[in-house]
């Protein structure tokens, strides 16, 4: 076991601490223990992540990051969808819109490292890439608490269809998809002509439409749930 693992996989563990904050903020009212227990649990579920992540990283040939955002995917949903009261497409629709953050600030970490060790690799994220991750993922856990809480909260409690649950988990996984294959993974690329202006344009643009894709999922639901619930006041009457 190399000391380039052991950072990769610590790097991974430390970045999922503030990611598991988003994951429960939306489902906090569907956990299936106390607060004190889910931290117990998620910290030993950590520790598990980090042994089992030492033999893995070796059972392949794939990049040891590439390798380690898979497994961590599969591992956490896992513990995830074992702590809530929830149907499996709510929770995985939430556990891969929190999973598309992490692959965004994985970017924008990468975006630091280009523009401070254009000799790097994506493989080889400096510690100014890190620490600017790992505030990022911070911040994000208080910017995004409110609309978690109150817009996907939401949702999750009041839009009960299965077939468009089904339908709408796709789009956060293929965002996920997308945030990977964007990670420029040779840094010299990123300064041939204005390939960094086109591609800072291309991840704006694409962030905005996610964004506005979102909102448009929500106001949709909220329509279609307020008129459920005005037909059904008129079925009352009627009676």
């Amino acid at each position: 076991m190399n000391t380039l693992n052991i950072f990769n996989i610590l790097y991974t563990c430390t970045m999922l601490i503030p990611l598991m904050f988003l994951c429960i903020f939306p489902v906090r009212d569907y956990l299936r223990c106390r607060a004190s227990a889910l931290l117990l649990r998620s910290a030993a579920c950590l520790v598990g992540f980090f042994l089992l992540s030492i033999p893995v990283s070796h059972l392949t040939i794939l990049p040891t990051r590439f390798l380690l955002a898979m497994f961590a995917g599969v591992f956490f949903f896992y513990f995830y969808q074992q702590q809530l009261e929830l149907p499996l497409n709510k929770s995985l629709f939430i556990f891969l819109t929190v999973y598309m953050i992490s692959g965004f600030s994985r970017i924008f970490a990468t975006l630091i490292d280009v523009s401070l060790h254009p000799d790097n690799t994506y493989q080889d994220i400096s510690v100014e890439g890190f620490l600017f991750q790992l505030a990022f993922l911070t911040l994000a856990d208080f910017v995004l608490y409110l609309p978690f809480t109150k817009y996907l909260g939401w949702l999750i409690a009041h839009f009960h269809s299965k077939v468009i649950w089904n339908y709408v988990c796709p789009f956060p996984f293929l965002c996920v998809i997308v945030t990977y294959i964007l990670i420029p993974h040779n840094y010299s690329w990123m300064y041939i002509g204005r390939a960094r202006f086109m591609y800072i344009s291309v991840l704006t643009c694409l962030i905005i439409l996610i964004v506005l894709l979102y909102m448009l999922f929500y106001q949709f639901v909220h329509t279609f749930t307020e008129k459920q619930n005005l037909e059904h006041y008129n079925e009352i009457l009627s009676i």
